[in-house]
C-alpha cells in the first residue's frame, strides 16, 4: 500500500509520465540514424574528424537507450527484458554496445556502420509497431516474479540474440562486399573476423543462458528439461551456431561461406525468439505469447533470402583469379594445412 501511495502521488508515476513524453528510445533511433550518415561520409572523406563525430553521435544514442533503461527499470522494479517489445530495444542496445566496442578496439568503421543499422532497425521496428509490440510497463505473471533468475537468464538469453543479430549484420555487409567486389582485402578479412568473433559470442550466450533457463525450469516447474518448444528453440538456435563455427576452424568454410552461415542461422533466433511466442503459441513459456506482424516478418525473410540468393549468384560469377579470391583461398588452404598438421601430431601422440 505504501508503494502504491509514493507511485500515484508522484514517486514513479512521475517517470513514466516522464517516458512517455520524451520517448528516449525514439530519440535513439533518429541520433543512431544520424551516425550512420555520418560514417557513410566519414568513408569517402579524409581526416578523421567524420569518423569521430559518427562515433559520438553513436554514443549519444547509446546514453539515450542507457537512460531510457533505467527509468524502465526504476518503474516497473524488475529487468526491462518481461515482454517482447523490451526484448526487441534490449536487442537493438546490446547489438550497438557490442558492435561499439569492436569498433572502439578496430577502428574499422564498418563494424559500426553494421550495428548502427541493426540497432537502427530493431528499434524502428518498437516504434512504429506499438500494436504487436506494446511498448506499456504491464505487471509480470507469476511465475516471472522472480529477479534473480529474470536477470540472469533471460538477460543473457536475450544478449545472445543480439549477438546473433550483429552477426547477421555483418554477414549481409559481408556478402555485398564481397558479391560486387567492393572493399579491400583487409576489410574484408576483419568483416569475417568480426562476424565469426559475434558467432562465438552468441553461442557462449546461449548456451550459458539455456543453462540457466533449464535451472529456472527446475525451481518453477520442477524440471530441469521438458522439450518444451521454447526450450527446443534455444537448442536448436545453439546447434545452428555451432556447426559454421567448426566449419570455418576446421577450413571448410571460408569468408563468403561464414557470411551465408551468419544470415542463415539467424532464422533459428527468428523462430526462437518469434515464431514461437507469436505464431505457434504453445508450452509453458506462455507467457511470453503475442500476435502480429505475421505477414511482415514473412516478407522481410523472402527479402533477406532473395538477397542472399542475388548475392551467390554473383559471387559465382566472379572470376576465379581476382586478386581477393586468390589471397582468400590462400589464407584458407594454409588454415586447412595447419589443422591437418595439427591432427596428425595428435594421432601420432
Amino acid at each position: 500500500l505504501a508503494g502504491w501511495q509514493w507511485y500515484s502521488t508522484g514517486g514513479l508515476l512521475r517517470w513514466e509520465r516522464w517516458l512517455q513524453r520524451w520517448q528516449p528510445f525514439r530519440w535513439a533511433w533518429i541520433v543512431m540514424l544520424l551516425s550512420i550518415v555520418l560514417l557513410l561520409v566519414s568513408g569517402g572523406m579524409t581526416g578523421a574528424i567524420w569518423y569521430r563525430a559518427a562515433l559520438t553521435v553513436f554514443g549519444v544514442s547509446l546514453v539515450l537507450q542507457a537512460v531510457g533503461f533505467g527509468v524502465r527499470t526504476a518503474v516497473a522494479a524488475r529487468a526491462p527484458v518481461a515482454n517482447m517489445y523490451e526484448t526487441v530495444i534490449f536487442v537493438a542496445f546490446m547489438a550497438a554496445v557490442f558492435a561499439f566496442v569492436l569498433e572502439l578496439l578496430y577502428r574499422s568503421r564498418v563494424i559500426a556502420l553494421a550495428g548502427a543499422l541493426v540497432a537502427t532497425l530493431g528499434l524502428i521496428l518498437a516504434d512504429q509497431l506499438p500494436l504487436a509490440l506494446d511498448p506499456k510497463i504491464s505487471p509480470m505473471v507469476p511465475v516471472l516474479r522472480t529477479n534473480f533468475w529474470l536477470t540472469v537468464h533471460v538477460l543473457t538469453i536475450v544478449a545472445s540474440y543480439a549477438a546473433g543479430t550483429l552477426a547477421w549484420g555483418l554477414g549481409n555487409v559481408s556478402l555485398g562486399m564481397l558479391a560486387f567486389g567492393s572493399g579491400s582485402r583487409l576489410t574484408l578479412e576483419r568483416l569475417s573476423q568480426f562476424t565469426y568473433r559475434a558467432m562465438q559470442l552468441a553461442v557462449l550466450l546461449l548456451a550459458v543462458g539455456t543453462f540457466l533457463g533449464g535451472c529456472w525450469a527446475a525451481e518453477s516447474w520442477g524440471r530441469f528439461w521438458g522439450w518444451d518448444p521454447k526450450e527446443v528453440g534455444a537448442l536448436v538456435a545453439l546447434i545452428c551456431y555451432v556447426i559454421p563455427l567448426h566449419a570455418r576452424y576446421v577450413g571448410w568454410v571460408r569468408d563468403f561461406g561464414l557470411a551465408v552461415s551468419a544470415v542463415l542461422c539467424y532464422a533459428s533466433i527468428i523462430v526462437s525468439w518469434y515464431v514461437i511466442n507469436f505464431l505457434l503459441a504453445a508450452g509453458l513459456h506462455s507467457y511470453g505469447f503475442s500476435a502480429g506482424g505475421g505477414w511482415g516478418m514473412l516478407w522481410a525473410t523472402v527479402l533477406n533470402l532473395e538477397w542472399l540468393l542475388v548475392t551467390c549468384y554473383l559471387y559465382g560469377r566472379r572470376p576465379a583469379g581476382s586478386e581477393d579470391l586468390r589471397a582468400h583461398r590462400a589464407v584458407h588452404r594454409a588454415r586447412r594445412r595447419d589443422v591437418r598438421a595439427g591432427l596428425s601430431a595428435g594421432v601420432a601422440v
